[in-house]
């Protein structure tokens, strides 16, 4: 008998042994799958495999389908972002050329222009000058009293925030952001729970940065 219960012992430690291990490859598989999902959607937003000055119509693509800005109707940009660069086309009439564009609030979407703020910052910056130009030629509709700037400032604010937390805490979103360092993102699937203190949190976020920081530079 005791033989017995020492081989059920023995594999109910293989078999969670081996648990853990597919936990860990399918969160691995699952951060792989999403940054190639991220990349591509970078690539159809911006119509482009390479980044370089953006155009009018590429700087409009990352800001518009994070921010509340509304595209002229009557201008050739709402036509360029419907055609290139993922714009959704919700009314057109044919005779006065008059087309209403907007972005669909789709996760995949906002994330591949995360990703472009957060890993980009200089092309962001200079999206940032095209779009303010764009506003003067009232090519785009901006919101009221700021809105456009409260609502760039915040979502960044928020895009390093959560950077921060995801490294910290794998849990606290159910996908790990491409910024996210790869032992963060395997971390997830590792069944690891450790619950830290807010100050504990932004440490351990920094220290993710850094590593990621020295890899990159290094």
């Amino acid at each position: 008998m005791q033989v017995v219960e020492t081989q059920l012992e023995s594999e109910a430690g293989d078999t969670a042994k081996v648990g853990g291990v597919q936990e860990v490859r399918q969160a691995a598989e699952e951060s792989f799958i999403w940054s190639l999902m991220c990349e591509f959607i970078q690539r159809k937003l911006l119509c482009s495999t390479t980044l370089g000055e953006p155009s009018p119509a590429q700087a409009a693509a990352i800001l518009c389908c994070r921010v509340g800005l509304d595209p002229n109707p009557y201008s050739q940009l709402a036509r360029d972002l419907v055609g290139s660069h993922m714009a959704h086309l919700d009314f057109y009439d044919f005779e006065r050329g008059f087309a209403v564009t907007s972005y669909l609030p789709e996760a995949p979407l906002a994330c591949g222009a995360r990703a472009l703020w957060r890993n980009h910052r200089n092309f962001l910056v200079a999206s940032l000058k095209q779009v303010n130009k764009l506003i003067q030629a009232r090519e785009i509709q901006p919101g009221e009293g700021g809105e456009v700037a409260a609502q760039i400032v915040v979502l960044d604010a928020l895009d390093q925030v959560s950077d921060l937390l995801m490294c910290a805490q794998p849990d606290a979103l159910l996908i790990a952001p491409a910024s996210a360092c790869t032992g963060c993102r395997a971390e997830r699937g590792s069944g690891h729970r450790e619950k830290l203190s807010a100050g504990a949190a932004v440490r351990r976020g920094r220290e993710c940065h850094q590593r990621r920081s020295v890899r990159k530079h290094g």
